[in-house]
């Protein structure tokens, strides 16, 4: 009944409601892909899981106190909250570097994006030509000693527990989402009942590290501080 009806917007509801469901898998997905989850083969009733980039991260690491790496069987540990500094980015920039890394992204849950700018913004003279009439309160390069990094906000990193305190360094080429069911998610149509049409989205994939050394983590900022 749905489909045969024509809705303001809606050109053709099985289709519309299967584009929702796909946004609402991949934001899932995305929630599983920066979190501090540990790999697990899974039986039975447990179902299989990846790795999170939180729990990847191990090599170039700022904790705050009391805070420990991931190991193979445990997720990181959260440490006490600490404010975010210029120095603790410009370290970890360095340290990614001398490992071969080249991070080019710095990403954040906003609240923590909001304390990049504003440490960045205390070391860097910001003029404004009153011409374009145009106000900026953001910095969106970060121009290090070894290199440039867009800052981004991720809004699903705010409701990722452990993630949502801590600056990724994120050096692209070494991470890749590896899929096992042709390369990305697909629909299946399911067997009719009546005059309804029936179908799910499939797929299968996990977060490939190539070489974590290449990225780093801030953890356990405090935005408030």
């Amino acid at each position: 009944s749905a489909r045969g009806i024509k809705q303001t917007a809606v050109n053709e509801q099985y289709t519309h409601q299967m584009a929702n469901r796909m946004l609402e898998i991949k934001k899932d997905a995305e929630f599983a892909l920066i979190g501090n989850n540990v790999d697990q083969a899974g039986s039975g009733a447990n179902p299989r899981r990846m790795r999170g980039l939180a729990a990847w991260l191990s090599t170039n690491v700022s904790l705050g106190p009391g805070g420990a790496v991931a190991d193979a069987a445990n997720p990181a540990t959260a440490g006490t909250l600490r404010p975010l500094t210029h120095d603790l980015i410009a370290d970890m920039m360095q340290a990614a570097y001398e490992q071969g890394g080249n991070p080019s992204i710095l990403m954040s849950s906003p609240a923590v994006r909001r304390k990049v700018t504003e440490v960045l913004k205390a070391i860097n003279e910001h003029q404004e030509d009153a011409k374009d009439k145009k106000a900026t309160d953001t910095i969106k390069v970060y121009d290090s000693d070894f290199g440039e990094l867009s800052i981004m906000a991720n809004r699903v990193q705010a409701k990722v527990p452990y993630s949502r305190n801590c600056l990724f360094g994120i050096d692209e080429q070494y991470w890749k989402k590896a899929f096992l069911t042709n390369g990305n998610w697909k629909e299946e149509q399911l067997a009719k009942t009546g005059d309804s049409d029936k179908g799910f989205i499939v797929g299968e994939f996990t977060l490939e590290a190539r070489a974590e050394e290449s990225s780093f983590m801030i953890a356990d900022i405090d935005p408030a501080a």
